[in-house]
């Protein structure tokens, strides 16, 4: 269940194995939203986006300045310019968490498609963080609340080409507020 997602530190996703926060290095991350009310976002060229009470996972990349740890800190802090398709609808979810991998092999089409592939999930906004790539989208939506974390993580983990680390939705704010 979705509970699993206020553990209190970065954890992989093998049990017992732990890491020291978020690293400034590139790679992958899946962010965890959680939707509690219906409602439509604009989401710049992109059009109006149907926003529905569920889960979605918007799957992307860091490899520019700061790596991961900017990355996720910037999506973590509710107040920002928007920049990519993901900070229109940013501020209509809760952030549940994150995944992330350090590869430096660009993992989010790969993750997109095996995350897409899991019962219940469809696109929502075709193109969404897609507009550089062939993906249908980098976002998928699951309308149950209840959906596993568990499954979300094992589909990850199928196709990281390393590691995948557990970051709790506290340790993001952690990171949110040390950008200010």
């Amino acid at each position: 269940m979705l509970k699993a997602a206020t553990q209190a530190s970065a954890t992989r996703a093998s049990p017992n194995r732990s890491a020291r926060g978020v690293p400034d290095t590139h790679g992958t991350y899946a962010l965890l939203l959680q939707c509690v009310r219906s409602g439509r976002v604009a989401v710049g060229s992109l059009g109006v986006m149907d926003v529905e009470p569920g889960v979605y996972i918007y799957l992307g990349s860091a490899f520019g300045p700061g790596g991961l740890r900017a990355r996720l800190s910037r999506h973590a802090a509710r107040r920002k310019v928007k920049r990519w398709h993901v900070d229109y609808l940013r501020p209509r979810m809760s952030l549940g968490g994150a995944w992330f991998s350090t590869s430096s092999h660009h993992q989010e089409h790969d993750w997109a498609a095996s995350v897409l592939a899991l019962e219940n999930g469809t696109v929502p906004l075709p193109r969404f963080g897609a507009s550089d790539c062939s993906c249908s989208s980098h976002l998928v939506y699951f309308p149950d609340r209840a959906a596993g974390s568990r499954s979300i993580a094992d589909a990850l983990g199928a196709c990281a080409a390393d590691s995948l680390v557990r970051v709790d939705a506290g340790l993001l704010r952690q990171l949110a507020r040390g950008r200010r």
